[in-house]
């Protein structure tokens, strides 16, 4: 079965908001936490890899490799959120 073509256009859609999302960190005065956003940009390509795979009917690794991604992936989201939160209320 062949997703729909929302999915490419919602890929497309995500690829615009990161690389503006890059941009605006690399050029504004927020503060770069080397560790913390290396491993969020990471883990943030590994899921673009998925959702092109997806949305382009390709398969680029095991199924268990995705769903070892997606429980790391909200693991990560869900620290992020925690932490950004403990910083700046």
């Amino acid at each position: 079965m062949k997703p729909h073509k929302g999915w490419r256009i919602y890929f497309f859609v995500v690829v615009a908001l990161m690389m503006a999302s890059l941009f605006t960190e690399l050029f504004s005065q927020i503060e770069f936490r080397p560790v913390l956003d290396t491993m969020d940009y990471l883990t943030s390509v590994i899921g673009l890899v998925g959702l092109f795979g997806y949305a382009f009917s390709r398969r680029y690794v095991s199924q268990g490799f995705w769903k070892t991604y997606l429980m790391i992936g909200v693991a990560w989201e869900v620290f992020i959120i925690v932490h950004d939160f403990e910083i700046d209320p």
